[in-house]
């Protein structure tokens, strides 16, 4: 059940409920700019954190980093005698994709996925047709599955990305509450899985940014109906609300870089960070901090799922969801978001 959500709307009405217009966010932009973030524990990153980052991140980078273009000719010497096995396995493959795919194929080989161990790609690209997960599924040595997804690269993931009216999922009369363009995706994700026969018990989904927030989803889908399956997302967007976040923290795990305000796009972010303006116009004073009003949230709001990680200054710690409950406005921030800097960070 999908609940109707004018983003044009609502910003007009936070903005006039706290008495600020457009030139007001732009005066006062400077002074919410940067997180305040109350770090907990130092923790150390698992095993396979630099593989996952690796298979994720590097979905969206083939066409931007310099090492990724090396293996062309081999691509072109292997090309012919590899699609035709990659096609038993894939409900698509196009000439336009066959090399993008092989690279990738060829940079994952290095951690120990390769074709040989490919069970199922889905690699459709379309510009107009949204919901339209890409993916890439690899059997693990203990026979277990790890599904590698793709974040936001086309028009049409764009269009999913701003699909963010809220989807309601009744379950055993539990309610769930949902991105609706991130929903639909892992839903076709899973059904996708299924229809050809894939064992989902104790599968891995590993995603970043959108492809983040689609593991995220996935995995509760599974859980919900009583299937073990676990995640590590890499700066995901929120998806979906507090409860639910709170009911995937023991089966995923999220990384997030320094300042990237990604997790921080969500309307209960916004609508913080336009009440703290309206703060800073009516009193005057730049000292005003972020406040966490939890009695407002509703679900309605959403938030990042599962047990949270952050760095800082090459160290990673422990953090509360509520850290990213209002929007900063720092441009230069998004670059903590690229995935090439996953790649340059912690993989080269």
């Amino acid at each position: 059940m999908e609940q109707q959500l004018n983003i044009r709307q609502l910003l007009k009405e936070m903005m006039g409920k706290a008495n600020i217009g457009v030139l007001d966010i732009v005066k006062y932009s400077k002074h919410v700019c940067k997180r305040d973030i109350s770090f907990g524990k130092q923790v150390k990153l698992p095993q396979n954190f630099k593989t996952y980052v690796f298979l994720a991140a590097q979905m969206a980078n083939y066409r931007c980093l310099p090492m990724i273009m090396k293996p062309l000719n081999y691509i072109n010497m292997i090309i012919g005698s590899t699609v035709d096995q990659m096609d038993f396995k894939s409900n698509y493959l196009s000439m336009t994709t066959q090399k993008s795919t092989l690279q990738y194929l060829y940079q994952t080989s290095k951690y120990g996925y390769s074709v040989d161990n490919l069970v199922y790609f889905s690699v459709q690209q379309s510009n107009t047709t949204m919901y339209l997960p890409y993916f890439f599924v690899f059997k693990q040595q203990n026979g277990s599955l790890l599904i590698i997804i793709r974040g936001t690269v086309t028009k049409a993931d764009m269009l999913t990305d701003i699909d963010a009216q809220i989807f309601q999922l009744n379950y055993k009369e539990q309610s769930h509450y949902f991105h609706n363009g991130f929903y639909q995706t892992a839903f076709n994700l899973i059904s996708q899985l299924k229809k050809i026969g894939c064992s989902l018990e104790n599968s891995e989904f590993v995603g970043h940014s959108m492809g983040a927030a689609i593991a995220t989803i996935c995995v509760l889908l599974l859980k919900i109906e009583g299937i073990e399956a676990k995640g590590m997302a890499f700066s995901p967007p929120p998806s979906c609300d507090l409860t639910t976040c709170k009911y995937l923290e023991q089966n995923l795990k999220t990384y997030i870089i320094e300042q990237d305000p990604v997790p921080e796009l969500s309307v209960y972010a916004v609508r913080n960070m336009i009440d703290r303006i309206g703060s800073i116009k009516a009193k005057g004073t730049k000292q005003i901090k972020a406040t966490r009003d939890l009695s407002s949230i509703t679900n309605q709001d959403l938030f990042i799922a599962g047990k949270l990680f952050i760095s800082n200054k090459g160290k990673w710690f422990e953090v509360d969801r509520h850290e990213f409950s209002q929007l900063s406005l720092n441009i230069s921030s998004l670059l903590d978001h690229l995935s090439v800097k996953y790649v340059l960070d912690y993989c080269e």
